[in-house]
C-alpha cells in the first residue's frame, strides 16, 4: 500500500480552508455587531428622549422603515409641464422621442379636448395609487406609486393639438422602471379607447 500524495494534501487542506472560513465569517458577524452596536448607541443619543430604542433589531427596523418611507419617493422634478426630453436611461417614454428607447405613440380622440380630457381622469382616477398633481386646461400632472417600494413615476398629458394627447411617463429614481411606463400607458390608451 503506498501513499497517495494528492489525497493526504487535500486531507490536510479542507480543514484548513474550513477553518479560515469559519473565521472569515466569525468576523464579518463580529463586525456586523458592533456596528449595529455603534448606530443604535449614535440614534439614541441623536434623537434622546423622544425615542426609546430597546433593541438592536428594533433599530434597524426603524432606520429600514424610514428610509423605505422617503428614499424611494425622490423630489418632483423641476422640469414638470415643460415635455422635457427623456434622460439616457430606459426609465421614461415620450410621444416626441426620436429615439426608439423612449417613443410611444400619441393618444388621440375624437370630439373635443373637454370630454377626452375628462375621460382620460375617470381613467385615472380608477386606477390604483394616482394623485392628480396639476390639472390646467391644456396640462395634466399625475403621480403613480408603487404598490410595494413607493417608487412614484411622473405622468405628462399635454393638450395642444386638437385630437391627439401627448404625454411623458418618467420615473423619479432608478435606471429602469422594468418597462412599467410603458405598460400602464398602454393600460390607459387600452381604457381610452373603450376596450
Amino acid at each position: 500500500m503506498g501513499f497517495h500524495l494528492p489525497l493526504i494534501i487535500s486531507g490536510l487542506f479542507l480543514p484548513i480552508f474550513c477553518f479560515l472560513v469559519f473565521q472569515y465569517i466569525h468576523s464579518f458577524f463580529l463586525f456586523i455587531y458592533h456596528w449595529t452596536k455603534f448606530l443604535s448607541a449614535e440614534i439614541i443619543n441623536c434623537v434622546g428622549n423622544f425615542i426609546v430604542m430597546k433593541t438592536k433589531s428594533t433599530v434597524l427596523f426603524s432606520l429600514g422603515f424610514l428610509i423605505w418611507l422617503s428614499g424611494c419617493s425622490g423630489t418632483v422634478p423641476p422640469t414638470i409641464g415643460q415635455f422635457a426630453k427623456c434622460p439616457d436611461k430606459p426609465n421614461c417614454i415620450s410621444t416626441r422621442s426620436p429615439l426608439s428607447l423612449h417613443a410611444i405613440a400619441p393618444l388621440t380622440y375624437k370630439g373635443s379636448q373637454e370630454e377626452a380630457k375628462l375621460k382620460l381622469l375617470e381613467i385615472i382616477k380608477s386606477m390604483p395609487r394616482t394623485h392628480v398633481v396639476t390639472n390646467k386646461d391644456h396640462f395634466l400632472h399625475i403621480e403613480f406609486t408603487s404598490k410595494i417600494f413607493r417608487f412614484i413615476d411622473d405622468v405628462e398629458f399635454y393638450f395642444e393639438d386638437p385630437g391627439t394627447i401627448h404625454f411623458r411617463s418618467a420615473s423619479r429614481v432608478g435606471h429602469s422602471d422594468m418597462g412599467v411606463n410603458g405598460e400602464r400607458m398602454e393600460e390607459i390608451r387600452r381604457l381610452f379607447r373603450g376596450g
